[in-house]
């Protein structure tokens, strides 16, 4: 409802807010509107609701306003606090210089101007728009617009490229025109045009991109053109008076004007317009007296549905239905020069470069350059797309060839169809998966397929259409020709999205040519290849794995090429079976450009490309041909008598809170015994139940992860332990390292004599992920680790009592030390991991080579849609030095399940069973736990990768189930 109101739209703001409840009805939205749209009988009912007091006395003087008596407006304005006092200070401010708009001086009424202007503008962040014909000198004619699902008919004023539109607008004030290029009838493929705005010394250029024709609008009277979509243009215009032309460069356009207009204070003083402007400045006729009765404006204000007419005063002055803009020179001498504005927003400066790109095309490399540049640095990007994507179809990314140095040349095979560039891999990643064998077709392409057989073989080309979904489906032909033949159509549609394309070859070699006569934007065709063998067997047919030569670099001979700029590279990097792409800026002239190897590889495989100029396409038809767009319908509101009934409203997910991150509260139950470290610190199981609050958060800003743990536990033997842990990632762009930070704080009173007793712990480990092909990484790490504690020693009677966070022997001989492993990760199925591991320890003098221990680990987990199974096996040695009198090995088998389910968007559900077992001693150790998750829709977001595996499978499980669309199968 506020949106409706700031947007002219009150009547409409008015008949949602009267659906609602009384008791949720936003009153002050509702007598913004109510003034608005002159419904002055709601608004005293709505006022009558208020309490007694400054709002009521506030809101009570916009009546007496609009009917003229400002003396009113401002007494009760006088009681209504401080936006009373606000208003008041206005009105006072408007009837000053309504005075001194009759004074007889000259000098005077211009001074009296130049403070309207200034009113005007402090008073127009509030304003709202209204259409503005009085603006309108000259047009080409007026034009119908139909909608008839909605049975409205619109007036529009057409211009063409010799007979602009031309408005007389005086300022400050800002301008908001709506425009809609005339296509011819049955056009599909959207164009692009510039909207030129030329004024007194100014001229604007305002880019049209990518518009197709609007199928819900029709044009009365006209069979040989149809309406395009709306693009909207805001004109910012200081003091003064404006002449202004606008027009489309290439072809015919309807407009719509609009002036952003000062809310409440019309009866006082109206918009500021040339007429009325040169009233105030024409001297009065010879004879007249200065003190003869002022005459008023007419100005109309909404009333209901109807209009009111009330007289604004202004000095005798005769009439003036002729503009004279020389009388205006008196006001710009007396008015403080300006300076000019420096239009730096990204919009502006990408528009400027879109026309100097199609002005001249020799600087075309250089302009797109720069506009990826700008692109790229820009924060928001909405309003930017379709410029950019118009200057993208006039350049190219070609190789660089003028190599210097290499290490050789390999060719990768792809057994499918991998775009090159970024934008294509994005529309191919959208797709279901190419099969083997199989291709894809789209836009402007063409496939050629060579075949070579001794003897005559029938072939089949299997076709299906594909569609990006959000597009409306169309139907595509496609276009195959066997060698100089004539070309065979096959068309696909909607109904009919598969089709076969069979063909008898002769013997020898041949090709095949398939394209896409009438291609569609979002819709390309997937193909495969079938032939008959001489049992009559049909069976696919091996394609060539598509060949790509890449550039080897080596760690000895990187690869080095020469750019000439300005200019940009890009450089795609093959890595096992994926292509990462970035980008290099060239500064004019030549440059020497080196591509080294990263850090910790033996070689990499480049290709580079250079953006460089070619012929301008237009863009693909957005729409099909033929295929009606889908239409409002009609709705129709209706009031019952008396109170509305509340409608039926259900948001699963309302708006608010989703950047507070994910609350979790576990209830935990375990029996442990210390079977991490190298002995024992009681001989009984360590029983408690735990309570523990978690918050988690995803630091966006550095692609990060958060974890911050309260907890209590109630002990079977000793007292209860309060702790507080900490858990910080950030990964860094630095060599790709991740750098985790831990701390944590337990306190607890064992009893038995003993006071508190507590334990801090610091700990901050980087580690490293390497690839290893597709399916596999390793990790490897350094930690380093610092304990500070009150104990030195155990309990003798009772030594579990003690909490093992709190105090353990080993805890106490190992107060600080430096921790290296490396961990290996497989994946053979996309839900099926194992790894192994392996890492040294030192005790506190941080000598690796003389360790307190090394530990080796083996491991395996299945996710089984929402319960994951872990297994791992442990081995720890630890070696005799000063804390120990012999060698000791430990051996540990682990198994865990945890079952995450999310019932809605905000509510999730985790149960955990976890068993450890001590192979060498027969100890075992265990944990139940139950947690509830409060993630308000961010599901698992917050969730660090410590603390969640198979992240994106879940995430694909848990989206199936809780966002599947009507008629989809449920998982």
């Amino acid at each position: 409802m506020p949106l409706l109101v700031k947007t002219g739209e009150a009547q409409q703001a008015l008949q949602l807010g009267l659906l609602l409840p009384p008791a949720q009805r936003p009153l002050a939205d509702l007598l913004r509107a109510a003034r608005d749209a002159g419904w002055w009988g709601l608004y005293e009912q709505l006022v009558a609701q208020l309490p007694a007091g400054e709002e009521a006395s506030f809101w009570s003087g916009w009546p007496a306003l609009a009917g003229g008596d400002a003396a009113a407006a401002l007494a009760v304005w006088q009681q209504g606090g401080a936006a009373g006092q606000a208003a008041a200070l206005r009105l006072r401010t408007a009837l000053a210089i309504r005075a001194g708009l009759n004074a007889a001086a000259q000098e005077d009424r211009v001074a009296a101007l130049l403070e309207w202007e200034k009113w005007q503008q402090q008073t127009l962040a509030g304003g709202h728009w209204r259409l503005a014909p009085e603006t309108v000198v000259r047009h080409a004619g007026g034009r119908t617009v139909v909608i008839p699902e909605l049975g409205l008919q619109l007036r529009r004023y057409r211009a063409t490229p010799t007979q602009p539109l031309q408005l007389a607008v005086y300022g400050p004030t800002r301008v908001r025109v709506s425009l809609r290029p005339l296509h011819p009838r049955g056009a599909q493929t959207p164009v692009d045009d510039w909207l030129l705005v030329s004024g007194t010394g100014t001229e604007q250029r305002f880019p049209i991109n990518g518009n197709a024709p609007d199928r819900q609008r029709q044009l009365a009277g006209d069979a040989t053109s149809t309406v395009g979509q709306r693009d909207r243009v805001v004109l910012e215009l200081g003091p003064g008076y404006h002449q202004l032309q606008l027009a489309l460069r290439d072809r015919e356009a309807l407009f719509a004007v609009e002036t952003l207009q000062p809310r409440g204070f019309e009866t006082v003083l109206p918009v500021l317009t040339p007429q009325r402007a040169q009233a105030v400045l024409q001297a009065p006729p010879s004879g007249t007296a200065t003190t003869a009765k002022p005459v008023r404006w007419p100005v109309e204000l909404a009333q209901g549905c109807a209009t009111r007419r009330v007289q604004v005063e202004v000095r005798p002055a005769p009439p003036a239905p002729v503009l004279d803009p020389t009388l205006f020179a008196a006001v710009s001498a007396a008015r403080m020069p300006q300076p000019l504005p420096r239009h730096t927003d990204p919009a502006t400066q990408l528009a400027e470069l879109l026309w100097q790109a199609e002005q001249d095309p020799s600087r075309l490399g250089e302009v797109a350059v720069r506009a990826e540049i700008l692109y790229a640095s820009a924060t928001e990007r909405a309003g930017l797309r379709e410029a950019m994507q118009r200057l993208r179809r006039a350049v190219t990314w070609r190789p660089v060839t003028n190599l210097w140095q290499r290490a050789g040349e390999r060719d990768i095979s792809l057994l499918h169809t991998m775009p090159e560039h970024p934008a294509a891999r994005i529309r191919h990643a959208l797709l279901p998966a190419l099969g083997a064998g199989q291709q894809r077709l789209g836009g402007r392409d063409t496939l050629v397929f060579s075949l070579e057989q001794p003897q005559p073989v029938d072939f089949a080309f299997d076709l299906l259409l594909e569609t990006l979904q959000e597009q409306p489906a169309g139907a595509l032909s496609v276009g195959v020709r066997l060698d100089n033949r004539q070309e065979r159509v096959v068309r696909l549609t909607p109904q009919r999205p598969r089709s076969e394309y069979r063909v008898r070859v002769a013997g020898g070699a041949h090709s095949v040519r398939l394209r896409l006569l009438d291609p569609l934007a979002g819709h390309s065709v997937r193909m495969a290849v079938r032939e008959q063998g001489t049992d009559g067997v049909w069976t696919q047919h091996p394609l060539e794995p598509l060949r790509r030569s890449y550039h080897v670099a080596s760690s000895d001979e990187p690869l080095v090429v020469y750019a000439e700029g300005p200019g940009l590279l890009r450089v795609d990097e093959w890595s096992g079976d994926s292509i990462g792409s970035r980008y290099r800026r060239i500064e004019a002239g030549w440059h020497k450009q080196v591509f080294a190897v990263p850090a910790g590889r033996d070689e990499a495989l480049y290709r580079v490309f250079e953006l460089k100029a070619k012929a301008a396409q237009p863009p693909l038809p957005l729409h099909p041909a033929g295929v009606p767009g889908e239409a409002l319908a009609p709705r129709a509101l209706s009031l019952a008598a008396g109170v509305p009934a509340a409608p039926a409203l259900h948001d699963s997910l309302p708006l608010g809170g989703q950047e507070d991150g994910t609350l979790t509260g576990t209830l935990e139950l375990a029996s442990r015994r210390n079977l991490d470290e190298d002995r024992d610190a009681s001989g009984e199981a360590e029983g408690f139940v735990e309570l523990r609050a978690t918050h988690r958060s995803y630091l966006e800003s550095r692609d990060g992860y958060h974890r911050f743990d309260a907890l209590s536990r109630a002990r079977e033997h000793g007292g209860p332990t309060f702790g507080l842990r900490e858990f910080l990632t950030l990964p860094s762009d630095w060599h790709a390292l991740q750098f985790d930070f831990n701390a944590s704080l337990y306190l607890q009173r064992p009893g038995g004599g003993a006071g508190t007793d507590w334990l801090g712990d610091l700990r901050g480990r980087v580690s490293q992920r390497r690839d290893l092909g597709a399916r596999a990484y390793h990790r490897p790490a350094l930690l380093l680790f610092r304990r500070w504690m009150s104990r030195d020693d155990a309990l003798e009677d009772e030594p579990e009592r003690v909490d093992q966070d709190v105090f353990t022997d080993y805890k106490r001989d190992h107060l600080q030390g430096v921790q290296l492993g490396d961990d290996l990760f497989y994946r053979s199925r996309a839900d099926v991991a194992g790894w192994l591991g392996a890492r040294v320890g030192s005790n506190e003098d941080f000598n690796l080579f003389d360790p307190d221990h090394v530990r080796g680990r083996i491991g395996a987990r299945w996710l089984l849609r929402d319960l994951d199974v872990e297994a791992e096996y442990t081995a720890t040695r630890y070696f005799a030095d000063a804390d120990r009198a012999s060698d000791r090995t430990r051996e540990r088998l682990r198994l865990e399940a945890q079952m995450l389910r999310w019932n809605d968007p905000r509510n999730g559900l985790q149960l955990g069973v976890r068993l450890d077992h001590d192979i060498s001693a027969q100890e075992n150790s265990w944990w139940m736990t139950l947690s509830w998750h409060r993630a308000n829709g961010r599901l698992l977001r917050d969730f660090r990768p410590a603390d969640l595996n198979f992240r994106g499978l879940r995430e694909r499980h848990t989206n199936s189930r809780l966002f599947a669309r009507q008629g989809d199968k449920q998982p």
